[in-house]
């Protein structure tokens, strides 16, 4: 039986999430963790969560362009920076064995 962990992404609640850089320069972040309580909140029991990959999407109309993928930190974190003003759209793979849970 697969062991299947639940966890929320705090800015990535939904698996795409629209985005705005309001002026050149501008930065897009967040964090991911594994939500062991299941409350859909953010606790200190939670754990971070590693090599979740985040792209970041250019979004002109309904066209999307990807500007940039990442992995998220040991700390789960992970950031966009310099980014040109704009609107934007953020869109995550967990690892393997985790879910997004809503």
């Amino acid at each position: 039986m697969r062991n299947t962990r639940m966890l929320v992404l705090l800015i990535l609640f939904l698996l795409i999430l629209p985005a705005c850089a309001l002026a050149d320069g501008g930065q897009i972040s967040g964090f991911v963790w594994n939500d062991a309580s299941k409350n859909q909140t953010y606790d200190k029991k939670d754990d971070m969560l590693r090599d979740a990959a985040v792209s970041l999407y250019s979004v002109i109309g309904e066209e999307e362009t990807l500007v940039d993928k990442i992995t998220t930190a040991n700390n789960g974190v992970f950031s966009f920076n310099n980014l040109p003003a704009g609107n934007y759209r953020i869109k995550a793979t967990l690892p393997k064995n985790y879910q997004f849970i809503t």
